[in-house]
């Protein structure tokens, strides 16, 4: 970024390690990544400067669906209730 100021947290979650269609936990691994990302969004919206998150997946295809730049604005009071399988 050479020093620009930007609105827009670029972060890669590398989930090409995911070895199965559950964690060792039993929680699906679709859900881990799908959880993964909010929690993401939750915590760059408590940075008043960042009004955007660009997620890149890395791994299978399956998970690319949770990328995408997504504001933060409707995190800024906290995480929506979400319930993961």
């Amino acid at each position: 970024m050479n020093g620009e100021v930007t609105d827009t947290l670029q972060v890669v979650l590398d989930a090409s390690l995911l070895k199965g269609p559950r964690t060792p936990s039993g929680m699906p691994d679709t859900s881990l990544v799908e959880a993964t990302g909010q929690c993401l969004l939750v915590n760059s919206a408590t940075i008043s400067r960042i009004k955007f998150v660009d997620l890149k997946v890395r791994g299978p295809l399956k998970y690319r669906k949770y990328g995408g730049v997504y504001a933060t604005e409707p995190y800024r009071c906290g995480a929506r209730k979400q319930q993961f399988p």
